[in-house]
């Protein structure tokens, strides 16, 4: 095979693998989150850790108008927080989860879970014989995209427990503390991700344009 066909067969393969129509093809649109955090993830500002013992007495008392690394004696109200997030490029919702760090709840029962007034679970009792204990709870949101579409949705623990049923009147509420609430809403990007060209392939052009500049050199100082 002469050198000339060589050097063109070279670039010619080199720029067919440059061609982003395959990945357009394959992935026409790409995986997207948006995560939203109430809190900062410190233990209760103590660096507990799940499942780790705590003392109350260790804590500060909930601030007015705060919500988390506070102890909570809520007497007959249950604690409530909004998570508001942007879909901004969001085609779709795929899934969710909303991830919650607590402590201490569970005096009267398992505590109840609400997404917009909508029960999807109970928190992992953090209230025994030994004491106080940290709890990490994760749900799968996949099944309430209705309720996340919007980009808000409120959160609200029922810490109140009675014998044979739930009531909010005739049960003192749970003590207890929240550290922080995170909810992550995934979904299908309504634009296709960028084709960039792999290295291997960048590479195989450079050479193919570097024997095509080679061989032209060469033709012209023969001819001189």
């Amino acid at each position: 095979m002469g050198k000339r066909l060589k050097v063109v067969i070279i670039a010619l393969l080199a720029m067919f693998l440059c061609s982003p129509v395959n990945a357009l093809e394959v992935v026409p649109n790409s995986i997207v989150s948006v995560t939203d955090l109430v809190g900062d993830k410190d233990g209760f500002g103590l660096g507990i850790l799940e499942d780790q013992s705590f003392n109350p007495l260790d804590l500060p008392g909930l601030a007015l108008g705060e919500t988390t690394d506070g102890w909570i004696p809520r007497n007959a109200l249950p604690l409530s927080w909004e998570h508001e997030y942007l879909l901004n490029g969001f085609s779709s919702i795929t899934g969710a989860s909303l991830e919650i760090f607590t402590g201490g709840q569970g005096a009267y029962g398992p505590s109840r879970l609400f997404l917009d007034e909508v029960e999807i679970g109970y928190l992992t009792n953090g209230d025994s014989a030994e004491g106080n204990f940290a709890r990490l709870d994760t749900f799968d949101l996949s099944s309430y995209g209705d309720l996340l579409k919007d980009g808000h949705v409120s959160i609200r623990v029922e810490t109140q427990y009675k014998e044979g049923g739930y009531t909010v009147s005739n049960q003192p509420s749970d003590n207890w503390i929240l550290d922080y609430s995170q909810l992550t809403v995934y979904g299908v990007s309504d634009t296709a991700p960028a084709s960039v060209p792999e290295p291997s392939t960048i590479l195989l052009l450079g050479i193919g344009f570097i024997g095509l500049a080679g061989f032209g050199r060469k033709k012209i100082q023969n001819r001189l």
